[in-house]
């Protein structure tokens, strides 16, 4: 069977393995273009606002959360206190 050689779609790295073993004997990367320092503090500041943004809206649903799951909470108790507290049954007496 030899060698199998394969190009990844995401990044058109070129691997040859041997098709017997699967053991990778070689690996060719596309160098990346040099980019500018400016280009590169872009890049920093976007991904930076980008998690930001994330990061508050993440918190603003954690405070929802908390506020639905307290009034959850209160109403399971409401409802407690209207129903009488009674023993549930046995499934073995259910003969």
């Amino acid at each position: 069977m030899g060698e199998v050689e394969v190009v990844c779609p995401n990044c058109k790295t070129r691997l040859l393995a041997d098709a017997a073993t699967g053991v990778v004997l070689r690996e060719d990367r596309k160098k990346e273009p040099a980019r500018s320092f400016e280009k590169i503090l872009e890049e920093d500041r976007a991904r930076r606002e980008a998690s930001d943004e994330l990061f508050g809206k993440a918190l603003a649903s954690e405070r929802d959360q908390k506020d639905l799951l307290q009034r959850k909470f209160e109403k399971a108790l409401e409802k407690a206190a209207e129903e009488p507290d009674t023993k549930p049954r046995n499934p073995f007496d259910m003969d």
